[in-house]
């Protein structure tokens, strides 16, 4: 199993309410640059943007799925915090 299909299968199934308001706050940005430099030019460079961000949220996930094993590693200790 792979990072990937991990962080698709934790993902959530919809917006939060302030992931929904920053990507209202980001839409008239849009379409001034689509009425600014054109349609092609707007969708490429939102794609770009796309696939950056993909990067750095596998980043995130990846970071974030590898303390939580150090965590749980370090909580199964024999002499960790939770020894029995």
């Amino acid at each position: 199993m792979t990072l990937e299909t991990l962080r698709s299968l934790t993902a959530p199934d919809q917006m939060g309410p302030e992931q929904r308001a920053a990507a209202a706050e980001l839409e008239p940005c849009y379409e001034r640059m689509k009425a600014a430099f054109g349609l092609d030019f707007a969708n490429d460079v939102w794609e770009k943007q796309a696939r950056v961000n993909e990067f750095e949220l596998a980043e995130a996930f990846a970071r974030g799925f590898r303390l939580g094993g150090q965590l749980a590693l370090e909580l199964c200790r024999e002499d960790g915090p939770v020894a029995t």
